[in-house]
């Protein structure tokens, strides 16, 4: 059982790529799974980092949801509440069948 302090939804993109009449790029259309409950924790965060002089914060975040992650997605959005904690690709999906559960490395 977790305790649940989050949501995350599947990003799904589809279309895209290069409009052969104009050579153009054309962008993805952007479709969001339903919401999962999930509880997660920060792994890693680091609030000083530097991307061209700026500040940028970095951070890699352990999902946990209830029975099987079986969405075919690129990347996820992490929320809490309304607003949005992060959206990156899943690194790392392993299944932890003795307590019936998934955990996700973002």
């Amino acid at each position: 059982m977790i305790i649940a302090n989050g949501h995350i939804c599947a990003i799904r993109k589809t279309g895209g790529g290069i409009d052969p009449v104009t050579r153009h790029p054309v962008a993805p259309s952007v479709d969001y799974g339903s919401p999962v409950l999930c509880q997660f924790r920060p792994v890693h965060l680091n609030l000083q980092s530097k991307s061209l002089g700026e500040p940028n914060k970095t951070a890699s975040y352990e999902i946990l949801i209830e029975g099987r992650w079986d969405e075919e997605c690129e990347q996820i959005r992490l929320c809490r509440g309304d607003r949005i904690v992060a959206e990156a690709p899943v690194i790392s999906m392993e299944e932890l069948a003795a307590v019936c559960q998934t955990r996700l490395i973002i």
